[in-house]
């Protein structure tokens, strides 16, 4: 799979602009004489989407090249971002030790050759650093386990 630098760009900083728009709309947009606290975001947001557009449908410069994306990027990628979703979807309902130990899990799939005891044994290691860093190390004020379990 070929893809333009330019186009993969466009698309990564439209995304981001999406997802930052649909975030900030937890937020007041406030009117013209009393701005509100998503005013800025979400302005901010619908510039970095139209600016992902404009990239997107740049030109193509015949010298710029393209970038050479084999499966296993793609795959190593996909699963990068699935493992970063779940601990930011998981890490309250579950806790700490479930949601990265799941995150390590899915992240664990991004190396197509791993073993199920790799994959697992990574996953445990994980968690319990995760559990030592982030409550005990650093004192948060986060669950080990969770209201689902």
């Amino acid at each position: 799979m070929i893809l333009r630098q330019n186009r993969l760009a466009g698309v990564v900083v439209a995304c981001i602009g999406a997802a930052v728009l649909l975030y900030a709309q937890r937020y007041g947009f406030g009117t013209v004489a009393r701005i509100g606290p998503g005013f800025f975001p979400q302005m901010l947001s619908a510039l970095l989407i139209l600016l992902g557009i404009l990239v997107f449908f740049l030109p193509d410069d015949e010298d710029a090249g393209g970038v050479t994306l084999s499966w296993s990027e793609v795959r190593a990628f996909v699963f990068s971002i699935a493992s970063v979703l779940l601990i930011a979807l998981l890490i309250h309902p579950a806790g700490v030790i479930p949601a990265s130990f799941i995150a390590a899990f899915v992240a664990s799939f991004a190396h197509r050759d791993a073993t199920l005891l790799q994959r697992l044994s990574l996953s445990v290691a994980v968690a319990a650093i995760a559990a030592a860093i982030f409550v005990y190390a650093l004192g948060m004020n986060l669950r080990l386990f969770g209201r689902l379990l």
